[in-house]
């Protein structure tokens, strides 16, 4: 992205970032319990979900568009 220019490079490393932080979350739910909970599968697939079809269908999209208007 750096090398492409894209200019949304921040607003998406801040979405990254956020991601990791919700999966670290989970980490420290999973730490407390010791195993797997119900809740914690929901939020898994919830959080996956979620970033697959809004993260890189949408965002990703913006990025391969802006590389493809480059070339």
């Amino acid at each position: 992205m750096k090398k492409h220019e894209y200019p949304g490079l921040a607003a998406h490393q801040e979405l990254h970032a956020r991601f990791l932080d919700k999966l670290d979350g989970l980490t420290d739910e999973y730490n407390v319990y010791e195993a797997p909970t119900q809740w914690m599968a929901d939020q898994i697939l919830e959080l996956t979900q979620g970033w697959l079809l809004a993260h890189i269908i949408d965002e990703d999209t913006h990025y391969a568009e802006h590389v493809r208007s480059r070339s």
